[in-house]
C-alpha cells in the first residue's frame, strides 16, 4: 500500500517582507483567520493519511497562535516550524520551496504527497478523495493551460524531491519567477501527469480585502 503524507503549508508571519512592502500578501492577521478557517474545513474529513502542518516564517522557540496550535494538535496533526523563509520574502514560490526543503527528511518517508495550502477555503473534497483513492500525479491547469495551480495538487514524492533537488544555489531561488510555470515544465519534461478541471477551493487574493475579491478555483 502506498504511503501518503498530507502536507498542510503556510506563511504566518510575512509583516517584516518585501512582498508585504508591495502590498502583495495579506496582512498577518487575516492570513491567519483565513488559515483557521480553511483548516476547520479541511479536518471535516477523516484521512488515512499522516499529516503535517509546516510554516517557515516563525521561529521554532517561538510559539505559533494557540487557536491554531490546539486546533491542529487536536486533529493528531504534526507541526513544523521555524523561520526557513529566506527567499519566500522575496517571491512566493521560493518560499513554497523552501518549506519542501525545510522537511525534506520527513518526505523522504512517503511515497505521495498531497500537498494543499489550507489558506484556502475547501469547497468540496472532491479532488482530495479523487488523489487518494488513485494516488498520482495530479493537477488542475491555470489559465491557458500553461502552468499549474500549484495551492492543491498530488504527486509522487521521488519527483518532488528530484525538483527540490535542483535549488542548490540562491541563484535558482532568485531567479524562480513563477512557480506556477517552472513546477509546469518541470512535471511536463520529467514524468507524466494527470488533471481534473477543477482543485474546489476559494482563494482569497492577497492583493485586496479578502472579503471583497474571492475567486473560485
Amino acid at each position: 500500500m502506498n504511503k501518503i503524507l498530507i502536507q498542510l503549508s503556510c506563511s504566518l508571519d510575512i509583516n517584516d517582507t518585501v512582498l508585504k512592502k508591495r502590498n502583495q500578501v495579506e496582512n498577518n492577521d487575516k492570513r491567519l483567520e483565513q488559515i483557521i478557517n480553511g483548516i476547520k474545513k479541511f479536518v471535516e474529513k477523516k484521512y488515512n493519511a499522516d499529516i503535517i502542518f509546516v510554516d517557515n516564517t516563525i521561529p521554532e522557540k517561538i510559539p505559533i497562535d494557540k487557536e491554531l496550535e490546539k486546533l491542529l494538535i487536536d486533529n493528531n496533526i504534526q507541526i513544523f516550524h521555524d523561520n526557513k523563509n529566506i527567499y519566500g520574502s522575496i517571491n512566493k514560490g521560493a518560499g513554497v520551496i523552501e518549506s519542501w526543503l525545510f522537511v525534506k527528511e520527513k518526505l523522504k518517508n512517503y511515497d505521495y504527497i498531497l500537498y494543499f495550502e489550507p489558506r484556502l477555503y475547501l469547497e468540496n473534497f472532491d479532488f482530495i478523495n479523487n488523489f487518494l483513492e488513485s494516488p498520482r500525479n495530479l493537477f488542475v491547469y491555470g489559465n491557458d493551460k500553461n502552468h499549474f495551480f500549484t495551492g492543491l495538487f498530488g504527486i509522487k514524492t521521488e519527483l518532488l524531491l528530484k525538483y527540490v533537488d535542483k535549488f542548490k544555489h540562491p541563484k535558482h531561488f532568485i531567479n524562480l519567477g513563477c512557480i506556477e510555470q517552472h513546477i509546469f515544465n518541470f512535471i511536463k519534461n520529467n514524468d507524466s501527469y494527470e488533471t481534473l478541471e477543477k482543485a474546489n477551493v476559494i482563494w482569497y487574493s492577497g492583493f485586496s480585502n479578502y472579503k471583497n475579491l474571492i475567486i473560485n478555483f
